[in-house]
């Protein structure tokens, strides 16, 4: 029997959340050391790599590590009912196939939860050397991929240089513009090996940073014409995205 208990639901359902705008199903992995999933978006534009450590938990028994599959949308229903004062309560019999997830409040509240039969896919640890990396208040991105929506734009465009963010786009309901001054507080441990410009999908950048709440900071990494990576904090854990840029025809 596995347990996994949370006095905060938020921490679980933020992750959940971000896994769910990529995939239906995913598997996974419990071992002694946390609770860990990497995983592609349909589309293999989006890699996902989730790490939680047993430390994230108030309650954390896994003896061996098993491969746990579920449905993200069910789980994500139960979550969704959690209120913020409620503890949480993940239990999984492998044997069984069967999951259970609780509530306290009060009231105590218990659910079951379908599991799937999953294979763990393997993807690799990509290895990158990006010649730009920051750290950015989150509702900055967001607003630079809200304002090329606005204008029907794709991509969205991001420039870093010594002197700062750019985040602009051209679209067919005119074009929007974004800069931000490397000497502004919402950018922070700026290093610029060379300038940067790479162009990427408003609405995946945004299903990526809609994950978190305005006033966060959030580390990105890029280069031109290459991947994003964006790392968040997820109380004691961490999400990180790699999103494929969109390379225009020259």
């Amino acid at each position: 029997m596995i347990r996994l208990g949370m006095e905060n639901p938020k921490v679980l359902k933020t992750c959940m959340s971000a896994v769910a705008s990529l995939v239906e199903e995913a598997a996974f992995i419990a071992s002694p050391d946390g609770l860990k999933l990497r995983t592609m978006d349909a589309t293999h534009t989006v890699l996902l790599d989730l790490d939680l450590p047993a430390c994230a938990f108030s309650r954390f028994e896994v003896d061996k590590q098993t491969t746990i599959g579920v449905k993200l949308a069910e789980i994500s229903k139960v979550l969704s009912r959690a209120k913020p004062n409620d503890g949480l309560l993940i239990e999984f019999d492998e044997q069984a196939g069967h999951m259970a997830i609780s509530l306290s409040g009060p009231p105590q509240r218990r659910f079951n939860v379908p599991v799937i039969e999953a294979e763990s896919v393997s993807y690799p640890d990509p290895k990158i050397a990006f010649p730009v990396t920051a750290e950015v208040q989150a509702g900055i991105l967001q607003d630079g991929v809200k304002d090329a929506e606005l204008v029907r734009a794709s991509p969205v465009k991001i420039e870093i240089a010594e002197s700062g963010l750019r985040m602009w786009a051209d679209g067919a309901n005119g074009s929007s513009e974004l800069q931000l001054e490397a000497a502004s507080k919402a950018l922070a441990n700026l290093k610029v090996a060379s300038p940067t410009q790479a162009g990427y999908s408003p609405e995946r950048l945004g299903g990526i940073l809609s994950v978190c709440a305005p006033n966060d900071t959030v580390g990105i990494s890029l280069g031109t014409d290459m991947p994003i990576r964006v790392d968040c904090a997820v109380g004691s854990g961490k999400l990180r995205f790699l999103l494929a840029p969109i390379v225009e025809a020259a």
